[in-house]
């Protein structure tokens, strides 16, 4: 299996984030890709992936607020996905790619950064200028 493939199979990762004053459990899963078309660019450095989606696929978002227990469940409406190699060659070291996903609005994308074994195990929500918004964030197993 290709080093790519790891990553592409299916993904769900669950955890605590704040916005706005609001605390959520969000879900998101990501379709196997194993079979979709992709392409990459970079060189030495960081990698980048562009991850075709098929049209009956895409990647949904459960948002659970804690205080309502109202959940709002998002099907992005994207034909592909990015997978990126963090800038930061120490980050890149712990987390070789990152999965990016938009977040409830424009304005938010959420970095789910995966391990050596393609497994998701960091989370950051940052704005359309990569500043962090939430660092609180906790993996629900």
């Amino acid at each position: 299996m290709s080093e790519i493939k790891k990553y592409l199979k299916r993904k769900e990762v669950g955890f605590k984030w704040t916005f706005d004053g609001k605390e959520f459990e969000v879900y998101i899963a990501i379709p196997d890709c194993c079979k979709n078309e992709y392409s990459v660019w970079g060189d030495w450095g960081p990698k980048y992936y562009k991850i075709k989606l098929k049209p009956e696929e895409s990647i949904v978002i459960d948002y659970r607020e804690k205080e309502t227990g109202v959940v709002t469940k998002t099907h992005l409406d994207v034909q592909s996905f990015h997978l990126d190699s963090p800038a930061s060659a120490k980050l890149r070291d712990k987390y070789p790619l990152m999965y990016i996903v938009p977040g409830p609005n424009k304005s938010v994308v959420f970095q789910l950064y995966a391990n050596s074994e393609g497994e998701i195990k960091m989370i950051r929500s940052t704005d359309q200028h990569n500043n962090e918004i939430d660092t609180g964030w906790e993996i629900l197993s």
